[in-house]
């Protein structure tokens, strides 16, 4: 399994904004390969991740641009910036 990892800034206040944004993105769910997607935040900074989880190197490969355009259209939606894009493999899962 891969995992693809993407942190973003936004005004502490759109938080909110940030997790709705990726909410109505769920078009990733349809992309082969997809296993899962978390959106974590912090509040008080304005800092947000995603976490999208990949069957394989390939499946997470293969959804990379789709990814950046929904990454580029939900920053777009809620005013902030995407920081960092990676991608790693998941060494271990403790929930399987």
């Amino acid at each position: 399994m891969f995992a693809r990892v993407s942190v973003y800034q936004a005004e502490p206040d759109r938080i909110d904004d940030v997790a709705r944004s990726f909410q109505d993105r769920r078009s990733v769910q349809e992309l082969q390969g997809f296993v899962d997607a978390f959106v974590l935040v912090d509040r008080n900074s304005g800092k947000a991740m995603t976490l999208t989880l990949w069957e394989s190197e390939q499946a997470a490969n293969e959804s990379a641009e789709k990814a950046k355009e929904l990454r580029n259209s939900a920053v777009e939606e809620f005013g902030g910036s995407v920081e960092s894009v990676e991608t790693y493999e998941v060494a271990l899962h403790l929930n399987e």
